[in-house]
């Protein structure tokens, strides 16, 4: 089968769509212009269409020959602007490209284009086109003629974007996104409506949803090279060569010209390495073969094609042996043991069961029914079904549109980051220009004066902004940070994200997830606690003295997903301990059916049935309040409160056991179709399974470290409340002396409106939840004695506070430090809410359920190796928190040296601005030798070995400055130019009053300029000393950075370059003078040279005593804090807390505040 693709250029001029669309648009007097596609989510994109001009095209190459290619360049650059000066605005529905505006303010243009299809295809998206004569007159479209005598094309529009796919739907007149049945498809239609496609019907869906592969493209090297080299920065390099070779600088540029080569050279090569790593990495499974269900006259039929053909709505079978997913897919029958170690970092195989009856009224989601869903990427291990029947799941979604495909996205297209370090630099930039503006009407004005021809006026003018904004500049700016990400990676510390690093070194709060993170991945079973007559039993350590015919045994035995694989028990690691604790005798249990367990029901069951019974049991386990909430009241023992205050208070995690004797006559087919809610009520409390989670080594030592340095630490776990606040308190989150106070919310109930309280964790009806309890009875206050208290909020407490105080919760999360039954989406909006009040969020967890938190932080750290974690900016072998402190140490030390660094290229260019502009007054400049010296050998020698000081081992309460134009810094970078520009000054008009100098004349207009000069050398020696001085005065050591002396090959470097300059300036080689083009004289003007010495001494001393002693004092800080009338805390999260200290009345501990807004 054939594809023609029709381009809507010349489709628009010779074509007219189906009117009824149009005149429906006309209609409505509507501009069709542009729309927006997922509003308020993070794929919002805003869609603005344009057409193709003549008129304006033509203008535009026009202006691209005027401007000898680069008005062509500059569109380039922003492709935005070529739409804009080459088409004009037109409806989507006629529109040829699309300008697109997406969630984080980015512009992007992409194409529409339009496809024919045949008979068969999705009607929703097909458009009917009728062709006519180019040429006719008829403007207010064909004739009711021609469009019966013309044939009619039947096409689809569409654009790509970031690899998803986004059709225009002719009855909505816009553009949407194109899903699979992964959205809007109920459960009822995953059962009944798909058995296999016939061919044709797959190959309409493979035109619809492109080919079921995850590619990433490897540029070739002519590309990249290209790509490259268009690159602003390489043009002004270019520009820059180019304009030296006109001023017979050939030895520089040819220089500067082979380091650009051997830079262009290797960053081509890490591109392309990057790129064919990330290929490699994806490709493996697009090349399988799987079999599908095809529908053919004499029933379906199993056929096999590649994985490549698959499309949404096949029917795959699973291979009994397993396979690597190539799609996402919801198992309708058999069953699937499945390692999803690539999503969740969980290495433990997970049981996947078939949607059922009993579900075919809920709408299918990903997340929800995850224990359905196989997963692109995952490796099913083995299926299992009854007899011999197939193992059957419907093709979801393929593609960059799969659980594997959005994790690639994730790293092809991370969100951009916006720090204020980068906005800075570019905004000192220009300050740059600005300068170099002021130059060059200087070197206009002294040129004119001095009667210079129009061309050398020009080159030397031109030549001032290659020196005020040194090419360099963009690339010494990421020196810190790629040393950094170095030392990282030698400590088991990945990073995707470099600027991350800086944005590290600014982190003001962590955040951690509990189990597998703070404390250890595995639990013991401590013992259990029976109920018995209505009453808490006391705690069993010997789980198998309990006899084996006990409600509680019997629970423990089958209420999980556990199975044997290969001669081993496989599962879930708790449910693995709790099987193993019971001992197990041979005594007969079928499980007929599971209710698997999710975060949002907190709790899983099964069905089971007992040999020799007639009737079915089921058993429930889960978080203690969910089960007691779905049991008899009178099953509840007397006790019960205490007894999960008293082991949830320890750190112990508890777990509530129940069951419920089902009715004899429910049959197993019945049992398979009945829903959840319908057998988990009234059920009979029967016990509390108590586990142990030790915390890991170093936890207690990184969060003491982490709190000496001003940064605040707090728990983001799925655990119960108390737990979480008894491992918060073991760990050093909270002090011993501090209270820690729990969020009650209480929804509206009838008349009364939604209520909060906070009440101390060490209550004993904490675990009782209540909505009809009487909250006003008791009034408790803070203790003023107490140095500091603590939020605890549980995830059912925070839905309701984002619901009905979202006034309080900045209050909230600023005092907030433990956060338990908290589901992925929470954790993630938790981080959201702490962003929006200014803090510089780390997040640190591991597994599939910290996911989008990590995503969501500012600093990502993932704990595991799956590929999902590879989403995360930092992801560590290490298994335990201390790469967290590492983390910020080399951010910390990263910024800084960026600081550093930045600081010194700006007075590099500084330095040599004035030079040449000193010495252009003198008709003459520096020679090409001391050129190269100057920028190869002190400036780029220094401004790489700067970066190299490592970071300090100690974390300190103080953060380094984040504000390149803030006032210290400005101040930092003031003062040095005036004291370059003073010093410089002095030395020349030192030289000027020696009665034996002689001035340099003005040469002949064909002679070149007199480079070997007295105020020539004079120039270059003082300046010289300054790069080398400005050198030690930005190497700060303490308290972020190693000393400057532990630095081994910068110190070298600037003992070599201090004796070098000194040898010329003392004790001048012939030979090395002359290669110089320098101005010497061996046995004369000692005297003169000593006092140069001397004033190079002098400014080296008030240089480096300016930075150390005044820009880093916090005297400076203070005194510009009183000078701008600086009162208020700049960040949200500091006024916040000014307000709660001066409010009597929060926190409102035993008095409930109640919330009056509309919802």
């Amino acid at each position: 089968m054939t594809h023609r693709k029709t381009y809507l250029r010349s489709s628009v001029a010779n074509m007219a769509y189906d009117r009824l669309g149009e005149d429906r648009e006309r209609d409505r007097g509507v501009s069709n212009h542009e729309q927006v596609i997922q509003p308020g989510t993070d794929e919002e994109l805003m869609v603005h269409g344009y057409r193709y001009s003549c008129c304006k095209a033509a203008i535009f190459y026009l202006l691209t020959i005027l401007t000898l290619g680069m008005f062509y360049l500059v569109s380039y650059w922003k492709p935005e602007w070529r739409v804009y000066f080459m088409r004009r605005e037109c409806s989507l529905s006629e529109a040829d490209s699309l300008i697109l505006k997406d969630a984080d303010g980015q512009l992007h243009v992409v194409k529409v284009e339009v496809d024919d299809v045949e008979p068969g295809f999705p009607s929703q998206y097909v458009i009917s086109l009728h062709v006519h004569d180019a040429s006719s007159n008829v403007h207010n479209g064909p004739s009711d003629a021609t469009h019966l005598s013309q044939p009619i094309y039947k096409v689809v529009r569409f654009f790509l974007f970031q690899h998803i796919k986004y059709i225009w739907t002719p009855e909505k007149m816009s553009f949407t996104r194109l899903y699979g049945y992964d959205v809007n498809t109920p459960i009822s239609s995953l059962l009944n409506d798909f058995r296999g496609f016939t061919v044709r019907e797959q190959m309409h869906r493979q035109k619809l949803y492109g080919l079921n592969v995850i590619s990433v493209e490897v540029k070739s090297y002519g590309y990249l090279l290209v790509t490259e080299i268009l690159n602003p920065f390489y043009v002004f390099q270019i520009a820059s060569i180019t304009l030296w070779s006109f001023d017979n600088y050939y030895l520089y540029a040819t220089c500067i010209f082979i380091v650009s080569c051997l830079s262009v050279i290797i960053s081509l090569l890490e591109t392309r390495k990057q790129s064919q790593s990330l290929h490699d990495m994806v490709e493996a499974s697009n090349t399988n073969i799987a079999s599908v269900l095809r529908a053919t006259p004499q029933g379906p039929d199993k056929v096999e094609i590649g994985t490549r053909e698959l499309v949404p709505g096949d029917v795959l079978v699973i291979p009994r042996a397993g396979c690597t997913m190539p799609c996402d897919a919801v198992l309708i029958s058999g069953n699937a043991i499945v390692n999803e170690s690539m999503l969740t970092g969980e290495s433990v195989p997970v049981t996947k069961i078939p949607v059922t009856v009993s579900e075919e009224n809920e709408i299918y989601s990903p997340e929800k029914h995850k224990r359905h869903t196989l997963f692109c990427g995952t490796s099913v291990i083995q299926t299992r079904y009854y007899g011999s029947a197939q193992v059957r799941a419907v093709v979801v979604q393929t593609g960059f549109s799969t659980a594997k495909g959005e994790l690639v996205r994730s790293i092809l297209y991370p969100r951009p980051l916006d720090f204020k370090f980068y906005k800075d630099a570019m905004k000192f930039i220009i300050f740059l220009f600005c300068i170099a503006s002021i130059g060059m009407s200087y070197s206009v004005y002294i040129y004119i004066l001095h009667e210079e021809g129009f061309l050398v006026t020009l080159i030397r003018t031109l030549d001032i902004v290659t020196i005020v904004v040194p090419p360099a500049l963009p690339a010494a700016m990421t020196v810190g940070t790629y040393y950094a990400q170095s030392r990282l990676k030698k400590q088991g510390i990945f990073c995707i994200s470099p600027p991350r690093i800086n944005v590290a070194g600014k982190t003001k709060l962590v955040c951690f997830d509990k189990t597998g993170t703070l404390t250890e991945d595995g639990l013991e079973v401590w013992g259990v606690v029976e109920v018995k007559d209505n009453l808490m039993g006391t705690p069993v350590m010997n789980v198998s003295s309990i006899h084996y015919t006990s409600h509680l045994i019997a629970a423990m035995a089958t209420c999980h997903s556990l199975t044997f694989l290969n001669g081993n028990l496989t599962g879930d690691p708790l449910d693995v301990k709790m099987f193993e604790a019971t001992e197990w005798v041979p005594y007969e249990i079928g499980i007929l059916r599971q209710f698997p367990f999710s975060s949002s029901s907190q709790r899983m069951s099964v069905m089971v049935r007992k040999l020799g019974e007639q009737h079915m049991d089921l058993y429930v386990k889960g978080a203690p309040e969910i089960i007691q909430s779905l049991c008899k009241p009178e099953s509840i023992p007397d006790g019960l409160g205490p007894i999960l205050t008293h082991f949830t208070v320890q750190g112990f995690r508890v777990i509530a056991l129940a069951y419920r004797t089902l009715h004899m006559k429910l049959s197993w087919h019945e049992a398979q179709k009945i829903s959840r809610d319908q057998v988990e009520q009234d059920l009979t409390f029967v016990g509390l399974l108590i586990l142990q989670n030790m915390l890991k080594p170093e936890t207690s030592a990184v969060i003491h470290q982490l709190q000496q340095a001003n940064i605040r630490t707090l728990m983001v776990t799925g655990d119960n409340i108390l737990t979480a606040i008894s491992v918060a308190r073991d760990c050093g989150m909270v002090g011993t002396t501090h209270q820690v106070l729990v969020a009650k919310v209480t929804p509206p109930i009838s008349d009364l409106p939604p209520s909060l309280v906070f009440e101390p964790a060490d209550t004993s009806d904490i675990m009782i939840h209540s909505t009809t309890q009487d909250l006003t009875s008791v009034s408790i206050t803070v203790d003023s004695n107490i140095p500091k208290y603590h939020l605890a909020v549980s995830g059912r407490a925070w839905a309701l506070i984002y619901q009905y105080f979202p006034d309080l919760l900045p209050r909230i999360i600023t005092r907030g430090t433990v956060f338990a039954r908290m589901s992925p989406d929470q954790k993630a909006q938790l981080v959201e809410e702490l962003q929006t009040i200014n803090y510089i969020v780390a997040m640190c967890g591991d597994g599939a359920n910290d996911c989008g938190a990590l995503k969501t932080a500012h600093v990502g750290i993932s704990l595991s190796e799956a590929e999902a974690s590879v989403a995360a900016p930092f992801t560590s072998r290490t298994n335990n928190i201390k790469c967290v402190p590492q983390v910020v140490c080399e951010g910390r030390c990263a910024l800084t040296t960026n600081f550093s660094v930045f600081k010194y290229m700006a007075l590099y260019s500084i330095i040599q601005f004035v030079s040449v502009l000193i010495l252009y007054s003198a008709y003459t400049n520096l020679s090409d030798p001391q050129f190269l010296y100057i920028d190869l050998f002190i400036v780029t020698v220094v401004a790489i070995f700067m970066g190299y000081t490592g970071p300090s081992l100690e974390l300190v309460a103080e953060k380094p400055l984040g504000n390149l134009l803030g006032a210290v810094n400005m101040f930092s970078v003031l003062s040095q130019i005036f004291l370059v520009i003073l010093f410089q000054v002095i030395a020349y008009f030192y030289l000027l009053q020696q009665p034996w100098f002689e001035p340099n004349k003005k040469p002949d207009d064909k002679e070149p300029d007199n480079v070997v000069s007295w105020e020539t050398a004079t120039i270059f020696y003082a300046s010289s000393f300054q790069y080398l001085a400005l050198c030690v005065a930005y190497s700060p050591g303490q308290p972020f950075r190693k000393p400057l002396i532990t630095n081994v090959w910068l110190t070298v470097s600037l003992i070599i370059l201090t004796v070098t300059t000194l040898v010329m300036l003392l004790c001048p080689w012939p030979w090395l003078m002359n290669l110089m083009n320098m101005k010497y004289a061996s046995d004369s003007y000692l005297m003169f040279r000593i006092a140069l010495l001397l004033f190079v001494a002098t400014h080296f001393v008030i240089s480096v005593s300016t930075e150390y002693f005044i820009a880093s004092s916090r005297a400076l800080k203070k005194c510009f804090q009183w000078v701008t009338c600086k009162r208020m805390p700049k960040n949200k999260y500091k006024i916040v807390l000014r307000e709660m200290d001066e409010d009597p009345n929060w926190p409102p501990v035993g008095t409930p505040v109640y919330s009056y807004q509309r919802t």
